[in-house]
């Protein structure tokens, strides 16, 4: 075996690793590539996303999949996308429908073998989702738990 067969190996590997970690995370978490299109994603983003739990996201579009919370989140997308690590705590999201969620939020760039970013891993702990707000009701509230050093060690591994 080569060394450059040694290297190919290890890094599918390695792939296959951080593949099957992200996707058994148990916060909301996306790698998405630098069109929004899904790549991995795990069981707690299909659930905590309401989405239909038979659901295959592989090249779909977050825009087409989740636009009621892509839209809002885009200009951090683009951030992230030129190497800018983003990331918010208690933030409120307020999707189309009403329902408003509040939750502690990163989005972590990733590169691709040449340094280029290849796309953005994306991190949601959700600590609080309600039906639609009625005037001068107030949230319930959470512990923090923020997801910064878990979205530096995966984008690390990525690399």
């Amino acid at each position: 075996i080569t060394s450059q067969t040694e290297f190919e190996n290890t890094r599918m590997a390695h792939q296959d690793l951080l593949r099957r970690m992200i996707g058994s995370l148990p916060v909301a978490s996306a790698l998405l590539d630098r069109n929004m299109r899904y790549l991995v994603w795990s069981n707690a983003w299909v659930s905590d996303m309401a989405l239909p739990s038979d659901i295959d996201l592989k090249g779909q579009s977050h825009m087409d999949v989740l636009p009621d919370i892509a839209t809002p989140m885009r200009a951090h997308f683009e951030q992230a996308l030129k190497g800018n690590p983003l990331g918010k705590d208690n933030e409120r999201i307020v999707r189309d429908s009403g329902i408003t969620h509040i939750v502690d939020w990163r989005m972590q760039p990733w590169t691709d073998k040449t340094g280029v970013t290849g796309g953005v891993l994306i991190l949601i702990n959700f600590k609080y989702t309600g039906s639609p707000r009625v005037a001068g009701q107030k949230d319930d509230t959470a512990v923090q738990q923020p997801l910064k050093h878990l979205a530096e060690f995966i984008s690390n591994s990525m690399a």
